[in-house]
């Protein structure tokens, strides 16, 4: 069948009056093309694309797919300690196009959170925590019976009330130096952790008054429904654990200048010195972060009390739940092995929930219409 023919007849008013057949479109599949001169000659065969033009079109095809696996593989909690929380990861979804670029910025140091190489960092914090936790008991207890410094370290320019002053040099046991060493590292790593966790901190704290969030229960940092537990407890239960972890993260920074200002063992044991840098370290720690964490688990025990099929068991009701089974004789593992098999039926029912509407999540994988789909 010639080309003419699959395009319609001449018509015979493109030839009259310039003595040139005029050029006639004809459509193959998505693209147009043009026919030869002359009317009813074969299709001329499209120029093949530029250099140019197939790297753009390889970039815009890996971009799809790209922004297609994003929003079908499935979130996964982050590894074990991590910062950023298992819920927040698992119920996140991208950022809208009206996005700031603060607020984007605050959800790469949320994602960054969530990276393996942190929780390899904490199995590294974890190795120098444990030693170091019974070096210091065992020289705060005096478990070691070192003795004394040996070589004279610290002059006598101050007074002190705990140590003795020989030939110009404080005396010191050496249980006393190794002690203050102990902290110094201590409270570093516990400056480490506590900054680690000021991003998240930092964001629900902002989310109380944010303009996106007023006035709403249950909505993530820009104002989209959630499903993280933690966003369904009450505005002020979240303002009251949103305070006390940003004192606590406060508390911390200002214990670590103090122990980089008083950096060795005369001043440690004097007053008030020591007095401060425990108040600001240890005993504000344990007040601000442990009575935000009740207040967080006694909220989302709570939750899973009213709706148990929408809300997972909180830390309190898990601990009820072992003591419970302790008490009738029953072994953790049974627990254990309930869990899995809860977490495999939840698993399979969000998969089965996935593939009945597969077409919906291919179609916001496409650049044009993905941000209709956040």
């Amino acid at each position: 069948m010639s080309t003419t023919e699959e395009a319609g007849s001449p018509n015979p008013a493109a030839t009259e009056g310039s003595g040139k057949p005029k050029m006639k479109m004809i459509g193959l599949g998505k693209g147009l093309c043009r026919a030869k001169k002359g009317g009813d000659g074969p299709a001329a065969v499209n120029k093949p694309p530029s250099f140019g033009a197939t790297v753009l079109r390889y970039k815009a095809a890996r971009n799809a797919a790209r922004s297609f696996k994003s929003l079908v593989k499935p979130q996964r909690p982050p590894m074990p300690g991590t910062a950023t929380p298992a819920g927040y990861v698992i119920n996140r979804k991208p950022a809208p196009p009206d996005a700031t670029a603060l607020e984007r910025f605050r959800g790469t140091l949320l994602d960054l959170g969530t990276r393996p190489f942190v929780a390899y960092i904490q199995v590294v914090w974890l190795l120098i925590l444990i030693p170091n936790v019974v070096v210091f008991l065992g020289c705060m207890l005096y478990w070691f019976n070192w003795g004394y410094l040996e070589d004279p370290t610290f002059p006598c320019t101050t007074n002190s009330t705990q140590h003795l002053c020989i030939d110009g040099y404080y005396q010191v046991l050496s249980e006393d130096y190794w002690q203050e060493k102990m902290t110094q590292v201590m409270s570093a790593l516990f400056t480490y952790s506590t900054l680690l966790a000021a991003p998240w901190r930092a964001a629900i704290l902002h989310q109380i008054f944010s303009q996106r969030c007023r006035g709403k229960e249950g909505v993530d940092f820009f104002g989209r429904p959630n499903e993280m537990p933690f966003f369904h407890i009450s505005r002020s239960e979240r303002r009251t654990i949103a305070i006390l972890l940003n004192l606590a993260v406060v508390c911390q920074i200002v214990h670590q200048i103090l122990h980089l200002i008083w950096n060795d063992c005369i001043v440690y044991f004097e007053s008030p010195e020591g007095q401060i840098s425990l108040m600001t370290g240890p005993v504000a720690g344990c007040i601000t972060g442990v009575g935000a964490g009740l207040i967080q688990f006694r909220a989302e025990d709570r939750l899973h009390t009213s709706a148990p099929d929408r809300f997972p068991p909180g830390l309190l009701a898990f601990a009820g739940e072992i003591i419970r089974r302790l008490r009738k004789g029953e072994s953790l593992d049974d627990l254990f092995s309930d869990i899995k098999a809860e977490d495999a039926l939840k698993d399979k029912q969000a998969q089965a929930a996935h593939d009945v509407a597969p077409q919906s999540t291919a179609a916001c994988a496409t650049p044009e219409v993905s941000a209709s789909c956040v």
